[in-house]
C-alpha cells in the first residue's frame, strides 16, 4: 500500500485522483445512471474498499454494500471552473472512493464528471467500469463476476515467495546494482523540485509524415514504435544533459490472464528502462541497445516496482521519485 502511504505524505492530496468530464448530446436519465453506477459499484469489491490505519498498519476494508450519489447542479456557465472546483480530496476511510457531478450546459447538452481515486483503479480499470455502467443504463444484461481483485492480490502475494519471482527480483537488483546520477535538466530556477502543486503541460504533435516514416523505419528493422521513441527520448536527454547513464521509467499493463482482464482493480506496475547514449554510438547500436534492454524489462515485467524500492539502496528524498526522475507514457 505505498500509494496510500504516499499520499498521506503528500501535501497535495489530489495527486492520485483519476478524473474524467464528457460532454453529452442530449439528456440523460440521472436516476437510471445513478442506478447503474450503483449496480457496478455492488458488483466489484474493490469498488467498495476503504483504507484505514489499524495497529499501526494501513488496512483495506471492504464494505458489504454502499449508496452512491451522483451530485446534481443546475445551469453551468463555465465548464473548466466547474471542473476545477469538482476535483477534491477523497476521504479514503469512506467507500465507495469516487465522485460523480452532473450538469446542464445548454438545452441539449449535459456535462457529466466523474473522479475515482487510484488506490481502486487504473487506466484500463476505469474503462472497464465505464463499460459496464453504459451497458446496465442501457437494460443490457451482465455476466455475473466470477473473480474479484482480492484474489488477485492473494495470488500476487503467494507469487513474491516463488523461486520465479525471485529470479525477476535479481534481475532487477542487477539493472540498479551500479549507482547512477539523477538527470539534471535545465532548468529556469536552480531548484527545479517540487511539492508537484506547481508546473506546466507542454503539448506538441509528431506530424503524420514522420510518424509514417517512423512506422516504416521499424518495420523495415524490427522496432516497435515504442522502442523507437524510448530511444528518441534517451538521446534527447542526453543531449541536455549530456548523461550516459540514462533511467526512465515506464508503465506497463499488469494484467497477465484473461481473467485479469476482466477485473477491476490497481494492476499496473512500473519499469525502471536503463538505457545508455554515447555520443560515439552507431544509430543501428543505439537502437539495438534499446531494443534488448526493452524485451529484458517486459520478460520481468512480474516483479513490482515497491517491492524492488524496498530490496535495494536508494536514497529517501521525499521530493523524488526512487530509481527514476522522467517517466514515458
Amino acid at each position: 500500500l505505498r500509494l496510500y502511504l504516499l499520499e498521506q505524505m503528500d501535501p497535495v492530496r489530489c495527486k492520485y485522483n483519476i478524473p474524467s468530464a464528457f460532454i453529452v448530446d442530449g439528456l440523460l436519465d440521472v436516476e437510471r445512471l445513478e442506478y447503474a453506477i450503483n449496480t457496478v459499484i455492488n458488483r466489484h469489491e474493490i469498488l467498495r474498499t476503504s483504507f484505514e490505519i489499524i495497529d499501526d498498519m494501513p488496512m483495506q476494508i471492504i464494505s458489504d454494500s454502499v449508496q452512491f450519489v451522483i451530485e446534481r447542479v443546475g445551469l453551468i456557465t463555465d465548464i473548466d471552473t466547474q471542473i476545477k472546483a469538482f476535483v477534491r480530496e477523497f476521504d479514503l476511510k469512506t467507500p465507495p472512493l469516487i465522485h460523480a457531478l452532473i450538469g446542464r450546459i445548454d438545452e441539449t447538452r449535459m456535462l457529466f464528471l466523474f473522479d475515482m481515486h487510484h488506490l481502486i483503479t487504473d487506466g484500463t480499470s476505469a474503462q472497464l467500469f465505464i463499460r459496464e455502467i453504459e451497458k446496465i443504463y442501457n437494460g443490457e444484461a451482465l455476466e455475473p463476476v466470477v473473480h474479484q481483485y482480492k484474489e488477485y492480490a492473494i495470488r500476487a502475494n503467494r507469487y513474491t515467495g516463488s523461486e520465479a519471482y525471485q529470479k525477476q527480483l535479481s534481475y532487477w537488483k542487477d539493472v540498479v546494482r551500479t549507482e547512477y546520477k539523477k538527470v539534471k535538466l535545465p532548468t529556469a530556477s536552480a531548484n527545479h523540485y517540487s511539492d508537484g502543486s506547481t508546473g506546466r503541460n507542454y503539448y506538441f504533435e509528431i506530424g503524420s509524415d514522420l510518424q509514417s516514416k517512423m512506422k516504416a523505419y521499424g518495420e523495415q528493422h524490427n522496432y516497435t514504435e515504442y522502442m523507437l521513441m524510448i530511444a528518441a527520448l534517451n538521446i534527447l536527454l542526453h543531449k541536455y544533459t549530456g548523461a550516459e547513464d540514462l533511467t526512465v521509467g515506464t508503465p506497463v499493463f499488469g494484467r497477465n490472464s484473461r481473467e485479469e482482464n476482466e477485473m477491476l482493480g490497481v494492476f499496473i506496475n512500473i519499469l525502471v528502462l536503463r538505457n545508455y547514449v554515447r555520443d560515439e554510438m552507431s544509430v543501428k547500436e543505439l537502437f539495438e541497445g534499446t531494443k534488448k534492454r526493452i524485451l529484458d524489462a517486459f520478460d520481468h515485467s512480474g516483479c513490482g516496482f515497491e517491492d524492488l524500492v524496498q530490496h535495494v539502496q536508494v536514497d529517501r528524498d521525499l521530493t523524488q521519485n526512487p530509481l527514476f526522475d522522467i517517466m514515458f507514457v
